[in-house]
């Protein structure tokens, strides 16, 4: 869910454990850099810019 309150851009994104596979969407991911550290169980996000990742791989 995203909508703008007070002026600010507010993006929520829920997770829960469940037996099933879940994918987050294509949106979600976009622009952003997730991390998954094992040890403390932690998952990070924010914001990336990939095409400078891409264009630095490709050279």
């Amino acid at each position: 869910m995203f909508r703008e309150f007070e002026g600010k851009n507010i993006f929520c994104l829920l997770m829960l454990s469940d037996d099933s596979k879940t994918i987050i969407g294509v949106y979600q991911q976009m622009k952003r850099k997730f991390v998954y550290d094992t040890k403390p169980q932690v998952l990070s996000f924010g914001l990336e810019d990939c095409e400078k990742d891409f264009h630095q791989q490709a050279q």
